[in-house]
C-alpha cells in the first residue's frame, strides 16, 4: 500500500465497532471509524470513559465520530497517524477541551511497564509495530486500547480493545524476544508475521471528580525534560520533534523457529526522515552482511537478519556524523 511504513499507525484492514463493559475501570467504549483511524479510536475510547468517570463527558462532543475527527485533525492525521505526532495533537486536545490529564509515553516497554501502567494509569494506549509479513503485506503499525495485564514469567498477555476486531475484548498473549534490550511481541491473529509493542501511552486524570455544576478548572502540567521512557507532557501543544543529534543503534533477537533459525531485529535512530545508511551484521567470525535502509518519518531504519547458529552478533551502522554505531546481542 502506497506510504506504508511501521511508524504510521493506519491499523490492519476494516476498523468495527461493539459497545463492552470491561470491568476495569468504567466502560470504555469501542468504537467505530475509518480502516485507518486506529490511533484516533482508541484514544477517543479513553478520553470518553475518562471523561464519564469524571463527570466531564457533556463537555465533549457528544458524537463520538465527531470527537475522533478532531483527534485526527490534532494528530495530523495522513493515511494513518505518526507516533510523534500523538503526544503534541493529544495536548491540542486536551487544552481545548480543558481536561486534567497528563500523559506519560514509554517506549519499548517491559511485562513490567504494562502491569504497573494498569495499576497506576487511569488509560493505556498500547502502540505496536508489524514487520515482516508472510504474504509481503506492506509493514505497518496499529494501536489498541489496553484494558488490563497479566504475566507468566518474562512473559504474559494484555486484554484490550481493538480497532480491528468486532467482538469487543481480545485477549492477547506475550512473549519477549532476547538480548540486552528485549521487545515484547504480541500473537496477534490477523498479522502473519512479526508484531512488537513499541510504545505505550499512560493517562491520568489530575484532578478529583466533579458534578455538572462544578467544571474541573484544567490546571495545566508543567512537561518535563524529553527522555526515552516516561515522557511527561503539558496540555499545550507542543513545537514539531527534534531529531536526535546523537543517534543510535540497538539490537535483539527472537527463536523464530528454534533448532531451525532465529532473527535478530536491529533499529537505528535519530536519523532525519529519508536519510540512507548502511547497516552491517556481523558474527563471530567477522564475516559481515550488509543492508541499506532509508529512515521514515520518524527518523529510524528496521532491519531483520536471518541467522541459523548461536553466538554473539555485532551490527554496525555509520552515522552521517561519521561516528560508527555499534550493538552487540548474544544469541544463545
Amino acid at each position: 500500500m502506497p506510504g506504508a511504513s511501521e511508524d504510521l499507525k493506519r491499523g490492519v484492514n476494516v476498523v468495527y465497532a461493539q459497545d463492552f463493559d470491561s470491568g476495569i475501570e468504567g466502560n470504555i467504549p469501542d468504537l467505530t471509524g475509518g480502516p485507518m483511524d486506529c490511533f484516533a479510536i482508541a484514544t477517543a475510547n479513553n478520553l470518553i470513559n475518562m471523561a464519564q468517570q469524571n463527570g466531564r463527558r457533556d463537555d465533549l462532543p457528544a458524537n463520538p465520530q465527531d470527537l475522533i475527527n478532531e483527534l485526527k485533525q490534532d494528530m495530523q492525521f495522513n493515511d494513518g497517524i505518526l507516533n510523534r505526532n500523538f503526544m503534541p495533537g493529544k495536548a491540542a486536545f486536551v487544552a481545548r477541551y480543558n481536561l486534567p490529564i497528563e500523559t506519560r509515553e514509554i517506549r519499548r516497554p517491559t511485562v513490567d511497564d504494562l502491569e504497573e501502567a494498569f495499576s497506576s494509569g487511569d488509560a493505556v494506549e498500547i502502540s505496536t509495530t508489524m514487520l515482516r509479513s508472510r504474504s509481503n503485506r506492506a509493514t505497518t503499525g496499529h494501536v489498541l486500547t489496553g484494558t488490563g495485564a497479566f504475566r507468566d514469567g518474562d512473559d504474559g498477555g494484555i486484554s484490550v480493545h481493538d480497532p480491528a476486531t468486532p467482538e469487543g475484548a481480545d485477549i492477547y498473549e506475550l512473549s519477549q524476544t532476547g538480548g540486552d534490550n528485549p521487545y515484547l511481541m504480541i500473537n496477534y491473529p490477523m498479522w502473519d508475521g512479526i508484531v512488537i509493542i513499541d510504545a505505550i501511552y499512560i493517562q491520568n486524570w489530575n484532578q478529583p471528580a466533579t458534578t455538572d455544576t462544578e467544571k474541573s478548572s484544567g490546571a495545566q502540567v508543567e512537561a518535563e525534560p524529553s527522555t526515552t521512557t516516561g515522557q511527561n507532557i503539558s496540555t499545550t501543544p507542543e513545537p514539531e520533534s527534534v531529531y536526535n543529534p546523537d543517534y543510535n543503534i540497538e539490537a535483539t533477537f527472537a527463536h523464530v523457529k528454534p533448532g531451525e533459525y532465529s532473527e535478530i531485529y536491529s533499529v537505528v535512530t535519530g536519523l532525519q526522515p529519508g536519510q540512507e545508511v548502511e547497516v552491517w551484521l556481523y558474527d563471530q567470525s567477522s564475516q559481515g552482511k550488509k543492508k541499506y535502509g532509508v529512515a521514515d518519518a520518524n527518523g529510524t531504519v528496521h532491519h531483520t537478519w536471518t541467522i541459523y547458529s548461536y553466538g554473539t552478533y555485532e551490527v554496525t551502522a555509520q552515522a552521517p556524523n561519521g561516528v560508527v554505531l555499534e550493538a552487540k546481542v548474544a544469541v544463545n
